[in-house]
């Protein structure tokens, strides 16, 4: 008598994630890919540098964070000083 044989067991293909961007769009000129992000871990600041307007973004980074980290403080500090005022503040 002999063994049945064992089935193969199916092959498990991984997602693979989605790739971050690494240039973005300028806030300040509102030109489409031209700004690139850098960190520097031992500093633990990050840089975001627009290369047709030469506007530098700077701050502060934790060791987890990435390019977008960066770019989207960027973005929150501008959407927090251009928000709209209303007639209490005047």
């Amino acid at each position: 008598m002999t063994k049945r044989r064992s089935k193969r067991k199916p092959i498990v293909k991984r997602k693979t994630s989605a790739i971050l961007d690494k240039k973005f769009n300028c806030p300040v000129c509102n030109h489409e890919k031209v700004v690139t992000c850098k960190i520097s871990k031992t500093n633990m600041k990050g840089f975001a540098k627009c290369c047709v307007c030469n506007f530098i973004y700077k701050c502060d980074v934790s060791k987890i964070d990435q390019n977008i980290d960066v770019y989207n403080k960027w973005i929150d500090s501008i959407n927090l000083k251009e928000l709209p005022r209303t007639a209490e503040d005047e």
